[in-house]
């Protein structure tokens, strides 16, 4: 799974389509949050991050691996 947490410098999905491994799936930071507060990057919801899951296609026994290209703040905040 590939994350980049905002505010990261240039065009974030070019940035992911080009260096991504293969078969990663983007996890955004500013998608997968909770959104009812003015606080960036907050836990979402069970109900949402579960939602959010299964559009990644990722079920409960999936093994996930966290990377980023932005010295491992975006990829701990997705773990």
């Amino acid at each position: 799974m590939y994350s980049i947490l905002p505010p990261a410098k240039g065009d974030v999905q070019e940035i992911y389509n080009k260096e991504r491994l293969p078969k990663a799936r983007y996890f955004g930071l500013d998608d997968i949050c909770n959104k009812s507060t003015n606080l960036p990057h907050m836990l979402p919801s069970l109900e949402q991050f579960e939602n959010e899951m299964k559009r990644l296609d990722i079920a409960n026994n999936d093994v996930v691996v966290f990377y980023d290209d932005f010295g491992i703040v975006g990829a701990c905040r997705g773990w």
